[in-house]
C-alpha cells in the first residue's frame, strides 16, 4: 500500500526537499497519470520505484527548501493576520 512505503533519501537527496516536492503540481501530475492507469486509487511500491524526482546538486536543493519555507511562512504569517483582523471586526459587530 502507497501509505506504507518508506523513501530512503541517501547522501545525494535532502528529506526535506523530497518532502516538498511530493507537494508539488509535478509529483501531483505524475500521480494522477499513474492513478489514470491503474483501476485501484493506490500506488505501490513498484511504481514509486519509477517515480522521476530531479535531483540538483545538495546546495540547490538548500536553496529550494530555504526558499519555499520563506515563502510558505510569509504566506502562513498573511493568513495569521488576516485571520486576526476577521476575529476584530467581528467583535466590533
Amino acid at each position: 500500500a502507497g501509505y506504507l512505503i518508506k523513501a530512503t533519501c541517501g547522501v545525494k537527496l535532502l528529506p526535506e526537499y523530497l518532502i516538498r516536492y511530493t507537494q508539488s503540481s509535478s509529483y501531483d501530475s505524475w500521480k494522477n497519470s499513474v492513478y489514470i492507469l491503474s483501476t485501484i486509487q493506490n500506488i505501490g511500491a513498484e511504481k514509486y520505484s519509477n517515480l522521476p524526482i530531479p535531483v540538483p546538486p545538495i546546495e540547490e536543493q538548500m536553496s529550494i527548501v530555504g526558499y519555499l519555507d520563506r515563502k510558505t511562512k510569509q504566506i502562513d504569517d498573511t493568513i495569521a493576520a488576516t485571520e486576526q483582523q476577521i476575529k476584530n471586526l467581528q467583535a466590533y459587530r
